[in-house]
């Protein structure tokens, strides 16, 4: 196992938690104190439509030496360790306070070109059975298709705008882009940096600058990724053109992963937004490869039947029975 350095643990004490402010509506811009579920439902629904024909999207990035383009090829066709699943939690924190949890399942299958991954909340209860599915192809550039059903909403599978991709899932810093098995490079220049360190972990510095800016989305980005093999340790995302100099508008960060034969998941991973905001992705379980029959299939045809039956096919046990945390 690899470590870089642990961030500092901030004890959460429970009425300031309860008044702690949270990161603005990812919809309205606005601030909010502890988010209810409810609210999180109304962010889910406003970023989601009908389920329809998604139009295709021209793939089209720019290398400016081969080198870029070998780093982004061996990234995006990786070894993932399908079919896999995994339990993860999710917790917001605003200047250290912690604002909100999830409990989420999540399984993934990588059949020929595509990546295909299940997003299931378990926890809290108010929204629990709320999934996501979400297919990329592993080609370099290609979009992803993001599919989502509510079960306390509508009760039919949406679909989340392609041009919200880059919003924050559940109301955190983290983007449905973010949490991509691939890196999404429409419309970009990318371009070697030379080699760095992160922590004591020796990584290749890519740069990715945005041809056609848009609001939604960061202008330029800087990626890390492990020489040893291709694995994103961290990002930092700007408003603007990057600088060396320059304040990102925020940054990613993996403080802990693991190596699985040739698979390297992260065991903890943060990132930091602005106004003291933090979200962090701790690992609980991790079983890769698994057997895959008798395994429900990850489609979005079927992403209105899955429920915790569906889960317990996966694990072999119960959706609210998690283990312990993964490294421990």
């Amino acid at each position: 196992m690899s470590r870089m350095e642990p961030p500092s643990n901030v004890p959460t004490h429970p009425r300031v938690a309860s008044r702690g402010r949270v990161p603005p509506c990812p919809v309205t811009g606005r601030e909010s104190r502890l988010i209810p579920a409810s609210r999180a439902i109304v962010w889910l629904v406003a970023v989601a439509g009908p389920r329809g024909d998604l139009p295709q999207t021209q793939a089209n990035p720019r290398f400016a030496d081969p080198k870029a383009k070998a780093i982004i090829e061996q990234y995006n066709e990786r070894e993932v360790g399908a079919p896999g699943w995994r339990r993860v939690r999710i917790e917001m924190r605003t200047h250290g306070v912690l604002t909100r949890t999830f409990g989420i399942f999540n399984a993934w299958t990588a059949p020929e070109k595509t990546r295909t991954m299940l997003y299931y909340l378990e926890t809290p209860e108010p929204l629990r059975g709320t999934r996501y599915l979400q297919e990329e192809q592993v080609e370099i550039g290609n979009d992803a298709a993001v599919y989502l059903f509510i079960p306390a909403g509508l009760r039919q599978v949406l679909v989340v705008d392609r041009n919200l991709h880059r919003q924050g899932l559940l109301g955190c810093d983290f983007s449905y882009a973010d949490v991509r098995m691939t890196l999404p490079l429409q419309d970009c220049t990318v371009t070697t940096q030379g080699t760095t360190r992160l922590g004591q972990v020796p990584v290749w510095k890519v740069s990715v600058e945005t041809r056609t800016p848009d609001v939604k989305a960061p202008r330029s980005a800087f990626y890390y990724f492990t020489i040893d093999r291709p694995f994103l340790l961290g990002a930092e995302y700007f408003d603007t053109v990057a600088k060396a100099s320059g304040a990102p508008t925020k940054t990613f960060r993996v403080e802990d992963y693991r190596d699985d034969g040739m698979v390297r998941t992260a065991i903890r991973m943060t990132m930091t937004g602005g106004e003291g905001r933090t979200t962090t992705i701790q690992l609980l379980e991790l079983n890769l490869q698994i057997d895959p029959k008798g395994q429900g299939t990850l489609t979005s045809d079927g992403l209105k039947t899955i429920d915790d039956s569906f889960v317990a096919q996966w694990t072999g046990r119960p959706a609210d029975s998690p283990g312990q945390e993964a490294g421990k």
